[in-house]
């Protein structure tokens, strides 16, 4: 059967208020989108996000689009290697950033925690640390900057 108008309608409205209970008066999640290595995924700061857990989960899932084959709600790329999330918080150390990797499921709304680390993702939390001020840059000529990655996976 061909989708018309008014199923693409309800499809819209049930989306919005699943929306809605989801996210209550947020209106803006941010996060920087990076390519690193073969995947790519969205990169979000701890302090943006609900606390790790269900309602952390439920958003990674809506913002990737989870759910639909193509992800065609969200910004993943409907393959595992293109759905991935990153929670990137300060840490108590100077120059130091904690790292919570999400991977992200494509066919089914959720996501899966199981899977440990991303190297390719990981590769890229120590430039969005230092974009997003968690970490200093040294200004010194020559000089190399260290950032210190503590993972909560």
């Amino acid at each position: 059967r061909k989708a018309d108008r008014s199923d693409l309608e309800a499809h819209s409205l049930r989306f919005e208020a699943s929306m809605a209970a989801l996210f209550g008066q947020l209106r803006q999640v941010p996060f920087t989108f990076y390519r690193s290595g073969t995947s790519r995924g969205l990169f979000l700061l701890d302090s943006e996000v609900p606390a790790k857990g269900p309602m952390r989960d439920a958003l990674l899932s809506r913002l990737m689009g989870s759910g639909h084959p193509q992800q065609i709600q969200g910004f993943g790329g409907g393959c595992g290697p293109t759905s991935k999330a990153v929670v990137v918080g300060p840490h108590a150390e100077p120059n130091s950033v904690t790292y919570a990797f999400t991977q992200c499921n494509v066919d089914q709304t959720g996501v899966d925690n199981s899977h440990g680390d991303c190297g390719n993702m990981l590769a890229a939390v120590a430039p969005f640390a230092l974009e997003k001020g968690l970490a200093q840059a040294s200004l010194s000529p020559g000089d190399k900057t260290t950032v210190m990655i503590h993972s909560l996976n």
